[in-house]
């Protein structure tokens, strides 16, 4: 097992040289872990999952903010065309 910190491998850890659970359980809460109950892993799994569903609808609500924003730049742009195309004055072919 390797210990990391900081994206750095700090300590590396050869499980198999522990021969009983309590042993193991000894190391892991020597290192600072904690042992969670499945209900406990249940619950922090629901909650992360929640966070990344509320940040999932953020990133399309932002999206759909943005593509609305642009549809509306590119609705006046026409509008503003058409504008100039009217006050152009008609041009009279010379004979």
């Amino acid at each position: 097992m390797s210990i990391m910190e900081n994206g750095e491998e700090i300590e590396n850890i050869i499980l198999s040289d522990y021969d009983t659970e309590e042993e193991m359980h000894a190391l892991f809460k020597e290192k600072g872990f904690e042992q969670l109950s499945a209900e406990e892993i249940k619950l922090k799994a629901e909650v992360k999952e929640e966070r990344e569903s509320a940040e999932r609808d953020q990133a399309a609500e932002k999206r759909n903010q943005q593509k609305s924003s642009r549809m509306a730049e590119m609705r006046a742009e026409e509008e503003m065309k058409a504008k100039r195309e009217m006050r152009k004055p008609e041009e009279v072919p010379e004979f």
